[in-house]
């Protein structure tokens, strides 16, 4: 659903003309780091965005959007998941809330973030399968949903 939304509102938000471009945004950072995209930079911002050609930032953005709806699409259809997709998709939605400005800074939008990263430890690493019914995910990744639930809970 957040790939969805994305794809039908980054154009009028951070597009080429949109109301805050994510162009603009990115050159406004290339600059203060002196026209270098280095660590510093990535860490500003970190987005995939940074090593694409901005000459079509639309084209960007429904590419990012559109990609993240069909892997996300594809697990939900299947019920198969491995670590590199979960990671995908977790890099995808990073690379459009990191360049979203004030748009993509509310709460849920990180904690979308924290779900995701959190599933990606959830799923095999290279197979698609479903997840065995017998074999418990790791107590770390139930401690951190636990976790995230608990805050949550607190800030609503």
């Amino acid at each position: 659903v957040a790939f969805l939304v994305a794809y039908h509102q980054n154009k009028p938000l951070i597009g080429e003309k949109g109301l805050l471009p994510a162009k603009l945004f990115l050159e406004n950072i290339k600059r203060y780091f002196k026209g270098k995209v280095h660590w510093e930079a990535l860490s500003h911002a970190p987005t995939l965005i940074w090593f694409l050609d901005w000459s079509s930032m639309d084209s960007i953005l429904d590419g990012f959007a559109l990609a993240g709806l069909a892997i996300a699409a594809f697990v939900l259809v299947t019920g198969c998941a491995n670590m590199v997709l979960m990671t995908a998709l977790w890099a995808l939605y990073l690379s459009l809330i990191n360049v979203g400005q004030i748009w993509y800074s509310f709460g849920w939008e990180s904690q979308l973030l924290e779900t995701g990263f959190l599933g990606i430890f959830l799923c095999p690493f290279w197979t698609f399968s479903q997840l065995p019914k017998r074999t418990p995910p790791s107590r770390i990744v139930i401690w951190g949903y636990r976790w995230l639930i608990f805050r949550i809970m607190l800030g609503a």
